[in-house]
């Protein structure tokens, strides 16, 4: 079972591409996916996936990558 979150983690990270196609083309059942075992987080603006020490999480449940954090931070 690890070895499919690898895999996925591998297939998502550094993009922007939806779960399903990333569960599409690694052979996975997207329904059957737990984010909890994922070891990435995707940015809740703009999509993009990364690992945890590399976003930005505020107030528990709000992720953005670095480019967004910069983006609110611009503003």
């Amino acid at each position: 079972m690890i070895d499919m979150y690898d895999n996925l983690a591998q297939a998502l990270r550094k993009t922007r591409k939806p779960l399903y196609k990333a569960c599409l083309e690694v052979g996975i059942d997207s329904e059957t996916v737990e984010l909890d075992k994922l070891p990435l987080l995707c940015c809740d603006w703009c999509g993009f996936w990364d690992k945890p020490v590399n976003m930005t999480i505020e107030n528990e449940d709000d992720v953005y990558c670095f480019v967004c954090e910069n983006e609110a931070l611009l503003k």
